[in-house]
């Protein structure tokens, strides 16, 4: 639900789509717009995945170095693995990422079509996916990183002393 509030934000704020009006009121209905769109695409790619036995997780890529991981991470948007740990192709999480959008249109004002409107906001996922895929993959990196720095700022504290 936090992705469907920010998202219907940003809509909010840009008047997105233009024929609702740019009024306060209208955010529920922008709201209500991207939790529908989040449900569509959720449930084809879970029915597909299903039906194709795709495994839908992300997994951490066991090779080394930047590059390899990078490269892992990328495919898996549109390469994941079968029930027998083959590659194959990700249609599932491809049809899910699209389906929402164009579904979207469907209630949207004149002029926003599904192979117009809703391409261009799925292939906007599409890289959003893909980030978040390079993000997950060096994840425990960023962890450690993270952590590491915290006990550096607090590491010189007395036993129960505040930070």
């Amino acid at each position: 639900m936090k992705n469907n509030f920010f998202t219907a934000l940003g809509d909010q704020t840009g008047n997105k789509p233009l024929g609702w009006g740019g009024g306060i009121d209208r955010f529920p209905q922008r709201l209500g717009s991207e939790f529908a769109r989040f449900t569509i695409g959720g449930t084809v790619k879970s029915t597909l995945a299903a039906g194709l036995q795709e495994d839908t997780r992300y997994h951490l890529c066991g090779c080394r170095g930047v590059l390899a991981r990078t490269t892992h991470a990328v495919s898996r948007t549109f390469i994941t693995y079968d029930r027998s740990g083959r590659r194959t192709p990700n249609i599932a999480g491809l049809a899910g990422i699209y389906s929402g959008p164009m579904a979207m249109t469907m209630w949207y004002p004149g002029g926003y079509t599904a192979l117009g409107y809703g391409v261009r906001q799925g292939n906007l996922v599409v890289g959003i996916t893909t980030g978040i895929t390079v993000i997950r993959e060096f994840s425990p990196e960023l962890k450690g990183l993270f952590h590491h720095r915290q006990s550096m700022e607090f590491g010189n504290l007395a036993d129960g002393e505040k930070p």
